[in-house]
């Protein structure tokens, strides 16, 4: 019969352990680069979304500028036409 020293039976549970240490840390490196990919492609969408957003804001601003401005015109066109008209009655008396 063949006897074990102490060390053989530690000898072969440590290499278990170290193999799986080495299993769990090749699934955490795996998972951190698998992150880190997922972590640039979120950066460059939001920037294309940041992007966007901002041509949004500078659009919207020159269309309410437009409008305000087209407010003003209209404004300023009945101003005239109220005086028109109240220069063209006070003539009729």
């Amino acid at each position: 019969m063949k006897k074990y020293t102490s060390s053989q039976p530690n000898q072969s549970t440590n290499a278990q352990l170290q193999a799986q240490l080495q299993a769990l840390l090749d699934e955490a490196n795996r998972v951190s680069k698998e992150i880190d990919e997922i972590a640039r492609d979120s950066n460059t969408k939001f920037n294309e979304i940041d992007s966007q957003v901002n041509e949004s804001i500078t659009k919207i601003e020159k269309i309410c500028s437009e409008l305000d401005q087209i407010e003003k015109e209209a404004g300023d066109e009945i101003d005239k036409l109220i005086l028109q008209q109240a220069e063209a009655l006070a003539e009729e008396e």
